[in-house]
């Protein structure tokens, strides 16, 4: 069973850039989502969404970032994240982070490994972001909560306790 921890230093690093990635590469109708990957090695790597005009060929921004992880030589990842540029009608400095679709979490499962853990579901009701996951996470301070979770050997459930604050 997989032990969840606070996100460290070395994850925040890996959001960081994913981040900086999308902020300096934005461009509306072709890059909107950036993400960085951190390969087996500590090493970061980044990558951005590639939109298409023609057809459904579009390329999420892990795929990208896993990609260049692995042309540099690393055998696997240890982090992934992807966050969101934000649309015209939303605050323009806040950044939204995205679950993985399910290709992306394909991937990341099969480069990451044993050691990579996707939530699939709280308490039976699907994950769609990390923000639903939040809010699920603070609505039960003190209560057990079963989550769904998915790496390459599989799925698994493990029950957790939220700290009250």
């Amino acid at each position: 069973m997989p032990e969840l921890l606070p996100a460290a230093q070395i994850d925040l690093e890996v959001l960081r850039e994913a981040e900086e990635i999308i902020r300096t590469r934005f461009k509306e109708g072709r890059h909107h989502v950036g993400a960085a990957v951190r390969g087996g090695s500590g090493k970061i790597y980044a990558g951005i969404h590639l939109q298409a005009v023609v057809g459904e060929p579009a390329t999420c921004a892990e795929v990208i970032a896993i990609g260049s992880a692995m042309l540099a030589g690393e055998d696997r990842i240890t982090a992934c994240v992807a966050v969101r540029h934000p649309k015209a009608h939303e605050n323009p400095g806040v950044l939204k982070v995205l679950p993985p679709c399910g290709s992306c979490r394909d991937l990341i499962a099969d480069y990451g490994g044993k050691d990579v853990w996707i939530i699939l579901e709280v308490d039976g009701k699907p994950i769609g972001s990390w923000d639903e996951f939040v809010v699920a996470v603070r609505s039960h301070p003190g209560e057990p909560m079963r989550l769904r979770i998915a790496n390459r050997l599989g799925e698994s459930e493990l029950t957790i306790r939220p700290e009250q604050a």
